[in-house]
């Protein structure tokens, strides 16, 4: 056990040392120990009492807890089965900060990783990257010096459990919360009047009793995740090759600058034996060893809640590794000549487990439509990134930088109090998880959640009524500001907003079966094209239960333009019936009276009318 700030809470004991050597106070008191040996004793339970107490010591966790800390609450930061804070960083080597940016960047996606200072996250996050060295790849152990500084200044206790047992109670009466720690071996009590729930698969609040959707349950397919990565270490690369090789590639999605870098979409094509495994574009990142993390290999269907299986797993994948990818790196990569392996990462990056059934949810439409609810206490604007699911799938980009607001209710469980969830498992819908699970924004809800602690703490009321007291919630981002938060409602353009295809595209796009790209761009009033439509295709035929794949314009050719009767051909062998006219399609309601006129009237068929025509044909092909 390893404790930071003013109060050590594990130091090194001899192994007859007892539990109130952690805490200071007698788990057992001293006239319960002097009758030990009489049966019927009973032994009151001591509790060490909290104002808050987080768990799980990821990004957002140590900014939960420095920002309690900060506002003057004695609070406790509990991890399971870890010895480091970090997480994520620190143990998944994720070493590539993925900024969220302001939207008068959103035309220059690309250009803004070499000048991330127009980041929207800033408040502990911000404090983090300068004690990183402003890098948008940063060192893993300079990273682990820099929550270790940032809990050391603001006070917070620290405890690493090597056991994951635990107990749960909240009494709505006193709203107060008991946590019995290590309830298999030596149990450890505590209370706390806010509990904030920073573990990667929200135990706490799993064992609180709050409801959640599993992966995309939402979406209809239950227990189906994101892809799950396992970061590897290299050696002997030419850092100076690579750097010039991807900024002059030509390709304007890829890039370097000094410590990181994007690219080689080749490695898509590697070959790694094994079905449920595969490479990627690369996301690279320069350690200050010389060594460099590779952010790339993917693994499918992974159950995120099976530790046991998890080191049989990573033996696998560091196996393929070596044999598969480094020598597939050495044959086709400018800088790669020399690669070596180092090691995997200690913990595997699961991007996506579960998501909390929350006060508010945070919708793919809100992401999409740039939407600010009235007094939230966190923002984002990643682009919404759908990683692949299976072996063969590269996934896809749905929306390029578009602002948004995270609420307080996002955080809150609709039935159970006394907990925030400010972590990935928060209540985003499975789309818009996309992008607002990136580490800035986690770590800005954790920042939120340690000052609203101290505003409920302060006005004596519950977690539950926290998310809709504008006046609370107002003096709540009041505090952030003085801590360095920068709260704005930035907006964008809608592109979608005069289009009469506008609810077909919000019903498509929301449902991840149509993407505005990078660029924000859905190209509306341009010809419809074989490229739009072979997109869209590959996005309904990966997320959707339709019967609807590429097979459908087998007989198109590629590059060529979608005519209407192209689409009306599509919709036949689709629903399975003889369309011989749009006409048709309307009176079958694949278009609507409307659509039917907007379309007749145009000389040209465009993207926005194959949009529309398509809606229909997905509501109708399931």
């Amino acid at each position: 056990m390893k404790g930071y700030g003013k109060k050590i809470l594990a130091i090194m004991l001899a192994a007859s040392a007892a539990v109130s050597g952690i805490f200071g106070i007698d788990a057992v008191p001293a006239y319960a120990q002097e009758n030990s040996d009489t049966q019927d004793t009973v032994m009151p339970v001591s509790y060490e009492e909290y104002d808050v107490a987080v768990f799980g010591s990821d990004p957002e966790g140590v900014a939960a807890a420095a920002s309690a800390a900060k506002n003057g609450l004695r609070t406790l930061l509990v991890d399971f089965e870890r010895e480091a804070a970090g997480g994520l960083y620190t143990l998944g080597w994720l070493n590539m900060i993925d900024f969220n940016y302001a939207p008068d960047n959103e035309d220059s996606v690309f250009d803004t990783r070499f000048y991330p200072e127009n980041y929207l996250n800033h408040g502990i996050f911000d404090r983090f990257y300068k004690l990183t060295g402003k890098r948008k790849a940063f060192d893993v152990k300079q990273a682990q010096r820099a929550f270790e500084t940032i809990l050391a200044e603001s006070g917070a206790e620290v405890l690493f459990i090597d056991d994951s047992s635990f107990d749960y109670s909240y009494d709505s009466s006193s709203r107060i919360s008991e946590i019995t720690l290590c309830k298999d071996t030596d149990p450890l009590n505590i209370r706390a009047k806010v509990v904030i729930d920073c573990t990667p698969n929200a135990e706490i609040a799993m064992k609180a009793g709050a409801r959640f959707l599993e992966g995309k349950e939402d979406r209809g397919f239950k227990n189906q995740y994101q892809a799950t990565t396992l970061v590897f270490k290299i050696d002997g690369i030419d850092w100076d090759s690579v750097r010039d090789h991807l900024k002059y590639d030509g390709d304007p999605k890829t890039g370097a600058n000094g410590t990181s870098a994007w690219g080689y979409e080749e490695m898509f094509n590697c070959p790694v034996d094994n079905p449920k495994m595969q490479m990627r574009g690369l996301n690279l990142g320069l350690q200050d060893d010389g060594t460099v993390l590779v952010n790339a290999f993917q693994i499918f269907d992974m159950n995120p809640y099976d530790k046991a299986a998890d080191e049989l797993i990573r033996l696998e994948a560091r196996e393929r590794i070596l044999k598969d990818v480094i020598p597939y790196m050495r044959e086709n990569l400018t800088g790669f000549e020399n690669a070596e392996l180092v090691d995997v990462a200690p913990e595997f990056y699961f991007r996506e487990t579960r998501h909390l059934v929350a006060k508010d949810i945070l919708t793919a439409e809100a992401v999409f439509d740039n939407v600010f609810p009235k007094n939230f206490i966190a923002s984002g604007s990643y682009p919404i990134d759908i990683q692949a699911k299976k072996k063969g799938d590269s996934g896809t980009i749905l929306s390029g930088t578009r602002p948004y607001g995270i609420t307080a209710g996002m955080m809150i469980p609709q039935d159970v109090d006394g907990i925030f969830v400010a972590s990935k498992c928060a209540g985003f819908d499975s789309v818009a998880f996309g992008s607002a699970r990136t580490v800035p924004v986690l770590m800005g809800m954790g920042e939120a959640a340690g000052v609203m602690s101290k505003v409920i703490i302060e006005n004596s009321i519950s977690v539950s009524e926290m998310a809709e007291n504008d006046k609370l919630l107002l003096q709540t981002r009041n505090m952030l500001f003085d801590q360095g938060v920068r709260l704005v409602a930035y907006q964008n353009s809608n592109p979608i907003e005069e289009s009469y295809a506008k609810e077909q595209i919000r019903y498509m796009r929301s449902r991840a079966l149509l993407s505005m790209n990078y660029d924000n761009d859905y190209r509306l009033d341009e010809r419809a094209s074989y490229q739009m439509l072979d997109s869209m295709l590959y996005l309904i035929e990966n997320n959707s239960k339709s019967r609807i794949d590429r097979s459908l314009i087998s007989d198109m050719e590629e590059g060529s333009y979608v005519e209407l009767e192209d689409m009306i051909a599509v919709a036949g062998k689709a629903m399975k019936r003889n369309f011989s006219s749009l006409e048709g399609l309307k009176n079958s309601y694949v278009i609507s009276e409307s659509a039917y006129r907007e379309i007749m009237d145009k000389d040209e068929f465009t993207n926005e009318d194959m949009y529309c025509i398509m809606a229909g044909i997905v509501r109708r092909a399931v």
